[in-house]
């Protein structure tokens, strides 16, 4: 009696690299958010990185869709994130900023006060923000050097932060 193995076949490997590369090769935005969306259903470590570095994508809509998604990705190293936090172009860093507080982390508060003197105004603007969503000692420090900001729409968030940070928030246990 002869015994026949049957090999599965080898499931190809899914390389990140490529997988970015593929989405920035598309040209038409909505075709791109379609595929954007397809893949954040693929629970694998690697889409959160390749989600993540989508967030320079030149399309509004596309990084406010990144942002929902990933506002909830389980296991984001925002670890990542930090450094593209120190490079161009703005929108990057305006993203990235928002996504920072709709995850509450406390951690970037450093990086955020790195970017009290960007010269973008959205980019400070967004970090006021950010800031008044983390709340505490650290944030309201920075948000009154942003009080003293040279452009009023900066000042204006900056206040409002300020009134969001210091709110009393009660808490059921």
């Amino acid at each position: 009696m002869s015994v026949k193995v049957v090999r599965k076949p080898k499931k190809k490997r899914v390389s990140e690299k490529k997988v970015l590369q593929k989405l920035k090769s598309i040209q038409d935005k909505n075709r791109r958010l379609y595929v954007l969306k397809a893949l954040s259903t693929v629970k694998r470590p690697w889409v959160g990185r390749v989600l993540s570095d989508c967030l320079d994508d030149p399309s509004e809509q596309i990084r406010d869709n990144l942002l929902v998604i990933l506002g909830t990705w389980e296991n984001l190293n925002v670890d990542r994130l930090y450094p593209r936090l120190n490079s161009p172009p703005w929108y990057v860093k305006s993203i990235i900023l928002k996504l920072l507080g709709i995850r509450k982390e406390q951690k970037s508060i450093p990086h955020i006060a790195q970017l009290l003197s960007d010269d973008n105004v959205d980019v400070r603007k967004t970090a006021a923000e950010t800031l008044g969503i983390l709340g505490g000692k650290k944030s309201l420090a920075l948000l009154n050097v942003l009080l003293k900001d040279h452009n009023q729409f900066v000042r204006s968030a900056a206040e409002k932060a300020i009134q969001k940070a210091s709110e009393i928030k009660f808490t059921l246990e």
